[in-house]
């Protein structure tokens, strides 16, 4: 199953897109309440494979004993497991990996060029736009998705006319979805 990118968030909590619903939905059909915990860095494959015994690539879903782990670009991982389970995941990561707040998943996020999709965002981008392509998160063999018609036309195309940059800068930051100007022109 691959990410599609055009979903857009209304909770930045699942900045892991539209897949993480889905698992997260179908471990709590199976399993009642769901503990998340997002693994991640450069250590983040080491550690995954020491407390659960492997690591999907990303864009991959494997189930690790009680955990459904899903791989994310970065390397960063989601754990999904039964509530009763997240305490202790939690500690078997703790010899492995440092407890960090959000905004650290949200660093790793951007470092990792994936685009925080925002009710501000989500109807200005199309997937390639979003580097959806570049980060392997659209899957041109499977059936149709939301948006599928925009993004075929995009890639034979053969580029999108925008591409979501990070960027760094001084003091403070424009509102989502600003132009960056060079100028007097919007580049």
């Amino acid at each position: 199953h691959r990410c599609h990118g055009q979903h857009g968030q209304e909770r930045t909590e699942d900045l892991l897109l539209h897949d993480v619903g889905v698992l997260r939905r179908a471990h709590q059909h199976r399993r009642g309440d769901v503990a998340l915990l997002g693994v991640g860095g450069p250590a983040a494959t080491t550690a995954l494979v020491a407390v659960c015994g492997a690591a999907p690539a990303a864009h991959e879903v494997m189930q690790i004993g009680p955990a459904t782990v899903l791989g994310l670009p970065g390397p960063r991982f989601a754990v999904l497991a039964a509530a009763e389970e997240g305490e202790a995941m939690r500690a078997r990561f703790a010899g492995h990996a440092t407890a960090a707040e959000f905004a650290v998943w949200q660093w790793l996020t951007i470092r990792a060029g994936v685009p925080i999709i925002t009710a501000a965002t989500q109807d200005a981008l199309v997937a390639q736009a979003a580097n959806w392509d570049l980060l392997g998160g659209i899957d041109f063999r499977k059936g149709c998705f939301i948006g599928q018609e925009v993004v075929s036309r995009v890639e034979h195309r053969g580029s999108a006319r925008n591409r979501v940059v990070a960027v760094r800068f001084d003091g403070a930051a424009p509102p989502a979805g600003a132009d960056v100007m060079a100028g007097d022109k919007a580049v």
